[in-house]
């Protein structure tokens, strides 16, 4: 199964450009706190994208493995990791993982979950979470990150210039009690969800109010492609207003402060009983 609506075959191109693995310190922490001995752990990033956490991660831990669907994403990924001989990429879905039953130590999948559903049973993203405990030995740890709903509403400055695209986003991210429920019914121990603030995904240009204007720009978050082209270009156009008339920078600080209080992800986690 391929996303339901990114196309990151072509927005694989750019997405480096203006994006960045939020939350690194997050995930090493829950795995060590939970006794994990990392370096000789064998972890799973479950929809991988670029490999920019495997890439982060692989000083760190024993071996890693990721897992893509995407052409375009396996390829920028295998290219990033090409000189760390303890990662693998692998192609294959979140939904059907193409590893025997109690391969891993832990799976991590960040920033995926809402790629799988638009519906409010969510039932792939229950079906992707019983594939991470599957491949998962007892004991092991299940990481996700993923974004509370005021995160998604509120977690981006620019989130305001395409109300109607955000609201179609909140309807894909399960609420952060749903996932803490979903987990303990799969047969989780459900740890409490962490909120790493001061952290963007986005990068040095991320509080450029002119950004949004450059589909390269646009490609570092899959938010953009849930806009309709008359959505987009109504905008766009609200932007390039605020910007002829001096007024950007203010609503662009303005909405990052109210990011900062809130963080940009939140991380649930559980272990394998």
């Amino acid at each position: 199964m391929k996303p339901t609506y990114e196309d990151y075959d072509t927005t694989s191109a750019n997405y480096d450009t203006h994006r960045r693995p939020l939350g690194l310190g997050v995930i090493v922490g829950i795995l060590a706190g939970g006794g994990l001995p990392l370096g000789s752990s064998r972890l799973l990033d479950a929809g991988c994208g670029t490999g920019s956490y495997l890439a982060a991660l692989a000083s760190q831990v024993g071996s890693l493995d990721g897992l893509e669907i995407s052409a375009g994403m396996r390829e920028k990924a295998v290219a990033k990791l090409v000189r760390h001989t303890n990662v693998r990429v692998v192609e294959g879905s979140v939904l059907d993982m193409p590893f025997e039953s109690g391969t891993f130590d832990a799976v991590m999948i960040n920033q995926v979950i809402h790629h799988l559903d638009d519906t409010s049973d969510f039932a792939n993203v229950r079906r992707a979470l019983s594939e991470c405990r599957r491949v998962l030995r007892e004991g092991g740890a299940v990481v996700i990150n993923t974004c509370s709903q005021e995160q998604v509403f509120e977690g981006a400055w620019y989130t305001r210039l395409i109300p109607a695209a955000v609201e179609r986003l909140a309807r894909r991210y399960p609420p952060i009690a749903g996932l803490h429920s979903m987990l303990a019914e799969l047969g989780f121990e459900v740890g409490e969800e962490v909120v790493p603030l001061g952290e963007r995904f986005a990068g040095e240009r991320y509080l450029d109010a002119a950004g949004p204007l450059e589909k390269s720009w646009r490609d570092g978050d899959s938010l953009w492609a849930l806009a309709t082209e008359s959505e987009l270009d109504a905008g766009l156009a609200n932007l390039r207003a605020m910007i002829a008339t001096g007024e950007a920078n203010a609503f662009v600080k303005g909405r990052d402060e109210a990011q900062r209080a809130i963080g940009q992800a939140t991380f649930v986690h559980g272990w394998k009983r």
